[in-house]
């Protein structure tokens, strides 16, 4: 893995936690009220590929990524992009992905909270604690 590479991700990691949306705010903030441990903005290295990924959020317990999509994800390009990084996600790493859309998360807050407290529950019904990395806010 080329050092450039760990040091350019690094760098979009700050940049990502500095400038975190307002969506992204609102759902550390509901991953928090559930009691979830997760990873702000997590990179992910390929070395075969050559390539790195940072996630917006990654829940380890559970090998799940979230992702908050805004207008940017629409278009064709970001679309094809998002879906290689998804299938990269799943067949290389094992982890789930869950992608949500920031009118999702800013419009529609409770179905959203909602539909993330029901995704973690686990079977016993309690909810997992423990460290956060959290954006600089």
């Amino acid at each position: 893995m080329p050092k450039d590479l760990v040091t350019i991700a690094l760098r979009n990691k700050e940049i990502l936690q500095k400038k975190a949306t307002p969506a992204e705010l609102s759902v550390c903030r509901w991953l928090d009220e559930l009691g979830l441990r997760y990873i702000f903005q997590r990179i992910f290295l390929f070395k075969t590929k050559n390539k790195c990924y940072v996630a917006d959020f990654y829940i380890p317990y559970y090998r799940y990524v979230i992702e908050i999509d805004g207008r940017h994800h629409f278009n064709e390009s970001q679309a094809l992009k998002d879906f290689q990084r998804t299938l990269d996600l799943l067949s290389r790493r094992k982890l789930k992905v869950f992608r949500i859309t920031n009118d999702e998360v800013l419009n529609r807050p409770e179905e959203t909270k909602q539909l993330l407290a029901n995704l973690f529950k686990n079977p016993y019904g309690r909810q997992i604690r423990a460290f956060k990395d959290k954006p600089n806010v």
